[in-house]
């Protein structure tokens, strides 16, 4: 059964539990039925970091230098879908400053197709209107 494998992370360089992005993405990649592997429900703020280092990760561990890492049905795609750049405190809620502006989200999706991932969406209190934005933005640019 294909799958894919995202990650949460706390910052640009590590998944919520504290192992290197990098790490991480190469333990799972290395199973053929992973299609795509990448960042969910984490900070907007941290996606392109984390997009470029799962890229050179999986292109390292394959052995292609290309940056087209989709392209060959044999490495997985790249996967981001971040959650409003607020966080979660299990007792009080949510709290921090939303990144989740219609404005913000449809550019930072272009963002992380120029850095690779060929799925996008998102997370947290993302809703319609963002997910309508990203998608009306990469019209024309994917495939």
């Amino acid at each position: 059964v294909p799958v894919w494998v995202t990650f949460s992370c706390m910052d640009g360089a590590h998944t919520a539990r504290g192992e290197r992005i990098e790490e991480a993405i190469a333990e799972v990649a290395k199973f053929p039925q992973v299609i795509g592997v990448g960042v969910n429900c984490c900070n907007p703020n941290y996606v392109c970091s984390l997009l470029s280092r799962a890229r050179t990760t999986i292109a390292r561990n394959s052995g292609n230098t290309s940056k087209e890492i989709g392209a060959s049905a044999l490495l997985p795609v790249l996967v981001a879908y971040p959650n409003s750049g607020e966080e979660w405190d299990h007792e009080t809620g949510w709290h921090g400053q939303s990144q989740a502006e219609i404005k913000d989200s449809t550019r930072r999706c272009v963002e992380w197709v120029s850095q690779g991932a060929q799925l996008v969406g998102g997370c947290c209190r993302i809703g319609p209107k963002q997910i309508h934005g990203m998608s009306k933005a990469l019209t024309g640019n994917l495939w």
